[in-house]
């Protein structure tokens, strides 16, 4: 699968969505409902919509439960991305840090990437 957009900022792109909150460091249930809502809707300009959730933000325990749902059965058309700096995201020795479900983690790809 490639993901090609044709601009530089991808920021920008209205078929890219970094899921933001006002909490610094959680993303609640609105949040998660939010894009649940518009997984439904048809990409834009390219041929999938990429929904981006940032590392810095843990998941609240509903949060967590309504996007297990979503990604259970997404749209053909929608691909989520679900970053992580090894905090929330461990399969290592800090799984006491771990705010992530197992069913979430169950259900997704992983790819580590070093930088």
């Amino acid at each position: 699968m490639l993901l090609a957009f044709d601009t530089k900022d991808y920021a920008d792109h209205p078929d890219i969505k970094i899921i933001d909150s006002e909490n610094l460091n959680t993303l609640g249930v609105e949040d998660i409902r939010d894009v649940i809502n518009k997984d439904s809707l048809s990409p834009i300009e390219g041929k999938y919509k990429v929904v981006i959730f940032p590392p810095v933000k843990s998941l609240t325990e509903e949060a967590s439960n309504a996007l297990l749902k979503t990604i259970e059965e997404p749209s053909s058309r929608s691909i989520f991305l679900i970053l992580s700096s090894g905090k929330f995201w461990s399969h290592a020795r800090d799984d006491f840090q771990n705010t992530i479900l197992s069913t979430i983690k169950s259900r997704c790809r992983t790819i580590f990437l070093e930088y």
